[in-house]
């Protein structure tokens, strides 16, 4: 069993119905009372894959003291409806609207069961085809407060459901026909990996969440005042598997961190210009790197310059990113109390951001002077091969970006790559002026467990040190950079000093 929900039955039984679901794509209902005892009822055949979610309306809400409706999603990429009637009750079905009922003029007559000594009648009320993809939830709207005040709290005609084609969809019956139609849809352009893995209402009906495999929530606010208008919101964001490795900034505007969730991601202290604020807040501003292999290292580029920073993954390779003018443009209004940004630093800089590329692994940059191709190719309709990555749009953000911005438009520029270890990188730490990087890799043997110097600029090999026989965890520069502190899990530490040249 996958998924369940529980309802009191209608008529004034006392008794309880509970639905599951799971992998073998039937309903099974079983009926009981208050003490805990259920018997099996019957069973509803319809779905064609796993059953994913349940959910009942509740009798005691809706307006109908004689049925109960229950909605189900499915791998088969459809919802269905059900209701269940206290029987003798069916030939009001085709009575004039009222509030709560859907009033369809036909249905499909399902099996009878009893419960006690009253027996009800289940038929398929709608079937929702939208999604392309599984269904993962489906939700009743909460009860609302009536303007009748005899009438008290009612049911909405209203359900919200979730699925991994990434969209969220609002389903609605007409007034007139009675006919369940999709009024809503949000998340089509989201980025989101995987798609939803489930979607919730707030207590007022006013918002929508979802949330995805990749540990990311999605939320939607219906802002609108005489019709719907749905906008994405911020929300809390983070990493979702261990975290590995952090860093500093150099003069500490922002916290780098890298993770097992295959992300690079960067928090920084918004400052709040609106002056009746409660003052500024923490946000994640940037995700610098999306990768296809677990981040395990990351150290800032210290000293003077463009911000840079190194990270070494599940692989053999260090990787080296700069950042883009889209990013120092939002660190400058996240950060500074002034408005204009520096032109020198925009003259300097001629990168936007960057691109994903079809496999994952390397991050392309996208030129100052290339931002109006991009603009073009948005509109160019085509088959959604390897090849064909769907192009960022690097802005400059003036407030906290979303979940879609930070997934897909906030990456920075691979600049280099630093191949030279033989196993997966490890540890990462760089030098207070700047100038070197030294890198340690996974180990079982002396001469792996090196620790590679590299010159920061050209990237060049400058040294290699050796003195552990496993794999070096981490290292650390001394203040004035003369000496290099190294421990490993050969259970020693060791201490180097460094020759400069002139």
């Amino acid at each position: 069993m996958v998924t369940l929900s529980l309802v009191q039955l209608p008529g004034n039984t006392g008794l309880i119905a509970l639905a599951m679901g799971g992998l073998d794509n039937k309903i099974y209902l079983y009926c009981g009372e208050r003490t805990g005892k259920f018997v099996r009822a019957c069973e509803l055949k319809g779905h064609t894959d796993w059953i994913r979610s349940l959910d009942f309306s509740l009798p005691i809400f809706s307006g109908e003291v004689d049925s109960v409706l229950l909605v189900s999603s499915s791998q088969d990429k459809g919802i269905r409806i059900w209701k269940l009637t206290l029987r003798g009750s069916l030939a009001n079905i085709e009575g004039t609207y009222k509030r709560g009922e859907i009033g369809l003029a036909s249905y499909i007559e399902g099996p009878v069961f009893v419960a006690g000594s009253f027996s009800y009648q289940i038929s398929l009320e709608s079937l929702l085809i939208g999604h392309e993809d599984w269904v993962y939830s489906v939700q009743w709207q909460p009860p609302s407060l009536a303007a009748e005040e005899d009438i008290g709290f009612y049911q909405p005609q209203s359900i919200l459901s979730a699925s991994m084609d990434k969209t969220m969809m609002i389903w609605q019956p007409e007034r007139k026909t009675g006919i369940w139609m999709n009024v809503v849809t949000v998340g089509e352009l989201s980025h989101c990996a995987l798609g939803f893995y489930g979607g919730h209402w707030s207590p007022d009906a006013r918002s929508i969440l979802a949330h995805g495999y990749g540990g990311s929530f999605h939320m939607w606010k219906n802002i609108g005042v005489s019709s719907d208008n749905w906008q994405p919101q911020k929300v809390p964001s983070g990493h979702f598997a261990a975290v590995t490795d952090i860093a500093w900034a150099r003069c500490g505007e922002y916290l780098l961190s890298v993770s097992h969730d295959q992300t690079t991601r960067i928090f920084a202290s918004w400052h709040n210009r609106d002056p009746q604020s409660d003052g500024d807040s923490w946000n994640e501003i940037a995700r610098p790197q999306v990768h296809g292999h677990d981040i395990n290292c990351a150290t800032v580029i210290q000293g003077k310059g463009n911000h840079r920073f190194v990270s070494g993954a599940e692989e053999k390779v260090a990787r080296v990113f700069e950042a883009p003018l889209s990013f120092l443009k939002t660190l400058h209004y996240a950060t500074s109390e002034q408005s204009s940004f520096p032109e020198d630093v925009q003259a300097d800089v001629q990168v936007l951001g960057a691109n994903m590329s079809a496999l994952g692994l390397s991050q392309k940059p996208i030129y100052v002077n290339a931002t109006h191709e991009i603009q073009e190719n948005l509109g160019n309709d085509g088959l959604d091969t390897l090849e064909s990555v769907p192009d960022a749009v690097p802005v400059a953000l003036t407030e906290p970006p979303i979940e879609d911005q930070l997934a897909w438009h906030t990456l920075w520029p691979e600049s280099h790559k630093l191949y030279g270890h033989g196993n997966e990188l490890f540890s990462l730490c760089c030098d207070h002026e700047g100038k070197l990087v030294a890198s340690s890799c996974k180990a079982q043997s002396a001469t792996v467990a090196e620790i590679w110097l590299w010159q920061v600029g050209s990237w060049k090999a400058v040294g290699r040190l050796q003195s552990h026989s496993l794999t070096v965890t981490q290292m650390e520069f001394s203040h004035d950079d003369n000496l290099l502190l190294a421990v490993s899990r050969d259970r020693q530490f060791s201490i180097f000093k460094i020759n400069r040249a002139d």
